[in-house]
């Protein structure tokens, strides 16, 4: 791997501002403490981009109740991990090798119960990606959530919120048509 991305909060020592890199990303780019290392930093949109991911974790917990008994910050970790794993996999013709030596990596970075915990997490998020009826019911339910959310926020009007409404529709569609071949 050549680059990862990922947003970070800036911390000051001293007079200095730096920025600390997760060991999984320092590992998965093979750099070690004195390597040289390019840095290009610009500001983050945030927060809301952190926002949308919260709700996300909150729909995708309920739309798969085995994932409620994990914290938010779990199945963000999760998610991380699966993104991961198929970047690693995909295209590889011995796919099941390589996952499991990605799940090696993963015990030996976070220990065996992550590694069980992220099992029962990608179990859940691949039923889902199989079940038609369950990826509906799921974006029905974010598209409803979504929509009320905006509406609240932005205090929108009926005809803005029937057009973000169709808009989430037209994903959904797109990504159900998708999950069907």
């Amino acid at each position: 791997m050549e680059k990862v991305h990922f947003v970070k909060k800036l911390v000051r020592q001293g007079t200095s501002l730096y920025v600390l890199v997760p060991k999984e990303f320092a590992k998965l780019l093979e750099v070690k403490e004195g390597d040289l290392v390019e840095v290009e930093i610009r500001k983050a949109r945030m927060p809301e981009g952190v926002k949308v991911l919260q709700s996300l974790v909150r729909y995708w917990k309920w739309a798969r109740p085995r994932l409620k008994e994990f914290s938010d910050e779990e199945v963000m970790r999760f998610f991380q991990c699966f993104g991961l794993e198929q970047e690693k996999s995909e295209g590889v013709e011995k796919k099941e090798k390589v996952i499991k030596g990605f799940e090696k990596e993963l015990e030996e970075r976070y220990g065996k119960d992550f590694v069980e915990k992220y099992k029962i997490f990608k179990e859940e998020i691949l039923k889902l990606k199989k079940d038609e009826k369950a990826a509906r019911e799921f974006f029905e339910s974010y598209v409803g959530e979504m929509v009320k959310e905006m509406k609240e926020k932005f205090r929108m009007s009926e005809e803005q919120e029937a057009h973000v409404r169709k808009k989430l529709e037209e994903a959904k569609e797109k990504y159900l048509s998708k999950a069907k071949k």
